[in-house]
């Protein structure tokens, strides 16, 4: 692989980035042009789509990058903070399927990223988080970033009955007791969704904490290209809405993004029903995968682990200046100031 180039692309490529995306082993929802605007609306981060090309014009890599100067600090995440997006990061492309091949052709993606980043974007302070599956990171470590790994829960559901068969049997007593109780299942209706964002929402300001999303941020999604990838279930009783989630729907993949809080009414076997039902109306669709988002927080990992998934890894790749290091400091200002 000879000299790379890197662009940062207008919104005229939005359509052969999503195709790109669309066809990349490692791409996901996170990736799609029309959640990178949102993103970019709601975070006041700027989004730059770099693209990654050889000498011969094709291209063997994207990667989103959100820039923001913050106290002379120039900040360049992937994804930005406080936006529910568990990763984005790079997606390279390799021409080979030799080993030696991939690991000289990645090594040198990386290093042309990292130099853009530092020496066009002027980055002082840089964090990748990469998407599941992207597992060769030392390229990263070899250019002095700190990378750290972060959990997800992914359950096979080709053969639903065999999933339940090895659910924890408090899982499956709560969906007995859900349906001796009446409650019912709805599935894939959008019009849920804000009743879904009011739940969650509410169940952080009960924990003195803001939600990153909400019902703007989600009528914007809804309405684009990428909202045809959104699809909402809920559990109901006689009086209305219990309990519910928001869901991503993309390839053969379904990933549990946001809800299941805990149900109002205080409904037993109501979340244990909302996700055992998605699963088996998924598994009769043809979907591989459900996704528990997020094995990171111990208590939700206790409730999560016991639907029996396989834990997966990604890695979050840290990078930073002399100036960029005052931003360890000013975090640990603000966490003092919270606490005081």
């Amino acid at each position: 692989m000879a000299k790379l180039e890197i662009t940062c692309e207008n919104r005229e490529f939005r359509e052969q980035w999503d195709q790109f995306v669309l066809n990349h082993p490692l791409g996901s929802f996170f990736h799609l042009y029309n959640w990178l605007e949102i993103v970019q609306w709601k975070t006041g981060f700027a989004f730059k789509p770099l693209i990654i090309r050889t000498d011969g014009g094709d291209v063997c890599g994207i990667m989103p990058v959100f820039i923001k100067k913050y106290a002379g600090i120039t900040l360049c995440m992937s994804p930005p903070p406080k936006v529910s997006t568990p990763w984005m990061g790079l997606l390279p492309v390799f021409s080979s399927d030799k080993q030696y091949n991939i690991e000289k052709q990645s090594q040198k993606i990386i290093e042309a990223v990292h130099v853009f980043l530092r020496d066009q974007l002027h980055a002082d302070f840089i964090r990748l988080i990469c998407v599941s599956g992207f597992d060769d990171i030392r390229p990263f470590k070899w250019l002095g970033y700190q990378c750290s790994p972060a959990y997800t829960y992914f359950l096979d559901i080709t053969d639903n009955a065999k999933a339940f068969e090895k659910f924890d049997g408090r899982i499956r007593t709560g969906i007995r007791k859900a349906r001796k109780n009446n409650l019912i299942y709805k599935h894939a209706d959008n019009t849920m969704a804000p009743t879904v964002i009011d739940a969650v929402t509410e169940r952080y300001e009960r924990q003195g904490l803001s939600f990153a999303l909400d019902r703007e941020l989600l009528h914007r999604l809804l309405k684009s290209n990428a909202g045809t990838f959104i699809e909402t279930t809920s559990v109901l009783d006689e009086e209305g809405f219990v309990t519910g989630n928001i869901l991503i729907k993309y390839k053969k993949q379904v990933h549990h993004w946001i809800g299941g809080v805990h149900p109002y009414r205080n409904h037993q076997g109501a979340n244990e029903l909302l996700h055992w039902s998605a699963i088996e109306k998924y598994s009769d669709q043809g979907i591989g995968y459900y996704e528990f988002m997020g094995a990171n927080t111990k208590h939700l990992c206790d409730h999560k682990s016991k639907y029996n998934p396989k834990l997966r890894v990604f890695y979050s790749c840290e990078w930073k200046n002399n100036k960029g290091t005052l931003i360890d400091w000013a975090q640990i200002l603000m966490r003092k100031r919270k606490r005081g």
